[in-house]
């Protein structure tokens, strides 16, 4: 029985004591343990920083304060968008800009850098990138196919060996091809219509159809099946295949044989670039009188790309070519020439060899 005074009551008293302290300094200190908590509120206050983690954050960024970082800072959605906005800005044409110059991919660094431009003549940085000098290694092919009743496999082929296969389907399209230029493009075709010819027509342009010369331009009999084939290409192209009046054709071996180092040889509209050899079969016209047989001059870019020089070829113009031509493999004519010439055509012809050599004169 407890009592007044009794040893018994104070000891209860003291231990009923202890266990209220306990419990209130349990209340204060469980906050700052490791224990998982939700709180909710409206808006919160922090003077100084907040620690996540093991990570204490003193502030949030806007775009000016981004490029000097740091490890306390974050950063918001839209001060990131309008650093990157600024940092992919390109720069303004100034009075101290390379107008003369662009942005080359090197072949060998793979990294970019200023190459000299023969051609840059008030050229803007749009006007540029539009003409996919500043990312050579896009190859981009649109095309028109006004027989639209078949499905035409193309294959372009990278510097480097990679091969993307291309279904041009429909009446038109653009196809894209990523890889190191320059590429080369070949396909199988077969003229889907059986009482009409087609002509196909390869052409370098621009994205305003500014077009800079053809690199096939054949006729294909009705039914019949031709191999294309066109290499050295970079930038651009469009690739049309008409529908056109039937006319008297007669196939022909044209043999191509290129031994100059910087001019393109141009037969019948097919094309050898330098020390190229090419051997093909393709359709004459018979009503045809003369054979046109043209070189023009080639610049090597520093990326390795071939380009043709059709302006300013003064000190090209001036050089002299030798064209040896063989009819049926009996030599016909050996000609010095500047530029092109013509030769008369017979349609008893059944293979033309066309043999260029290098000019007399070095070209410099």
């Amino acid at each position: 029985m407890l009592t007044k005074n009794s040893p018994q009551l104070f000891l209860f008293q003291m231990m009923k004591k202890i266990i209220i302290f306990s419990c209130f300094f349990l209340s204060i200190l469980m906050p700052y343990g490791y224990c998982q908590n939700v709180t909710v509120v409206n808006r919160l206050l922090v003077k100084d920083s907040l620690a996540i983690g093991n990570h204490w954050i003193n502030n949030v960024a806007d775009e000016n304060e981004i490029v000097a970082g740091g490890s306390n800072v974050l950063a918001n959605d839209a001060a990131l968008k309008k650093y990157f906005a600024n940092s992919m800005r390109l720069p303004g044409l100034t009075s101290i800009s390379h107008a003369d110059s662009l942005l080359t991919l090197d072949p060998v660094t793979r990294k970019y850098s200023m190459a000299p431009n023969i051609t840059a003549s008030n050229i803007d940085m749009d006007g540029i990138i539009d003409m996919l000098f500043v990312h050579p290694h896009v190859f981009t092919l649109s095309y028109d196919n006004y027989n639209a009743i078949d499905t035409i496999l193309v294959e372009i082929t990278s510097s480097d060996g990679a091969l993307t296969p291309l279904l041009l389907t429909g009446s038109s399209g653009v196809k894209f091809v990523f890889g190191k230029p320059p590429f080369s493009l070949k396909s199988n075709y077969k003229n889907p219509l059986s009482n009409r010819s087609t002509i196909i027509t390869l052409a370098k342009s621009d994205e305003y159809d500014n077009f800079f010369g053809n690199e096939i331009n054949r006729p294909v009999l009705p039914s019949d099946t031709q191999a294309l084939f066109a290499e050295e290409l970079t930038g651009r192209y469009q690739f049309y295949f008409n529908p056109s009046p039937n006319v008297s054709l007669s196939k022909k071996k044209l043999i191509l044989k290129n031994n100059t180092l910087n001019y393109r040889l141009g037969v019948l509209s097919e094309l050898a670039w330098p020390q190229r050899n090419r051997e093909l079969s393709i359709q004459v016209i018979n009503a045809l009188d003369s054979i046109r047989i043209g070189a023009t001059p080639v610049l090597t870019t520093q990326t390795g790309e071939k380009a043709l020089l059709t302006t300013a070829v003064s000190k090209y113009s001036i050089r002299n070519l030798i064209a040896e031509i063989y009819v049926d493999n009996q030599l016909y004519q050996t000609k010095t020439f500047k530029e092109f010439f013509k030769i008369p055509y017979d349609k008893t012809w059944n293979t033309i060899e066309i043999i260029l050599k290098d000019p007399t004169i070095a070209t410099p």
